[in-house]
């Protein structure tokens, strides 16, 4: 099985916005403040440019190693490895059963 990939499936497990990426970009931009390479007002630009849009999903590794999706619900949904894997295998069957109940189904309004 190659390194990248998914522990049940064997496919890539992709997963948007690494959290990886952003603590290099910022421990990146705190080195290049501290140098003076750049300004703080310049620090926080790249910063706030960098961050998660409000209600975009991204995700983070938690303390204990687990996925956490934030963005869905005040709270994130968090989950080991091998449970995203199962769950987004199961994701063809949970599209048809929010078909087949869309008339029983509320909906959330955008906002």
């Amino acid at each position: 099985m190659p390194a990248d990939a998914g522990p049940v499936t064997g496919r890539p497990l992709i997963l948007p916005f690494p959290a990886t990426e952003r603590i290099v970009k910022q421990e990146e931009v705190l080195a290049k403040v501290a140098s003076g390479e750049m300004t703080i007002e310049d620090a926080k630009k790249a910063l706030e440019a960098d961050a998660p849009k409000r209600g975009s999903l991204y995700c983070k590794v938690s303390e204990k190693g687990a996925v956490s999706v934030y963005g869905l619900q005040r709270m994130p949904v968090t989950l080991y490895t091998e449970q995203w894997a199962r769950l987004l295998d199961f994701g063809d069957d949970i599209r048809q059963f929010l078909k087949d109940n869309d008339d029983k189904l509320k909906k959330k309004e955008a906002k």
